[in-house]
């Protein structure tokens, strides 16, 4: 029963490796196998796509939302050691 598992999660994970597709069309994908999920009577693929759907906000977010964020990591240290 596991087995048949493992070609969906890898479906999934293929979803949220970056390749040859742009963000846009993974996300897609990824909505695509959550609906397909949802209407599975599988109990398996429900939580599946509940864990999906969780996570689906922060896991598409472009590049673009974070380049006014700027990391400090001389002042991190400087806050860590005295």
């Amino acid at each position: 029963m596991i087995r048949e598992y493992v070609g969906v999660i890898a479906e999934v994970a293929a979803t949220l490796e970056p390749g040859t597709e742009d963000i846009t069309e993974r996300e897609e994908k990824f909505e695509a196998l959550i609906d397909q999920f949802e209407a599975s009577e599988d109990p398996i693929r429900h939580g599946m796509a509940t864990v999906m759907l969780s996570f689906q906000d922060g896991l598409f977010v472009g590049e673009e939302e974070y380049e006014t964020i700027k990391d400090n990591l001389d002042l991190e240290r400087c806050e860590v050691r005295p």
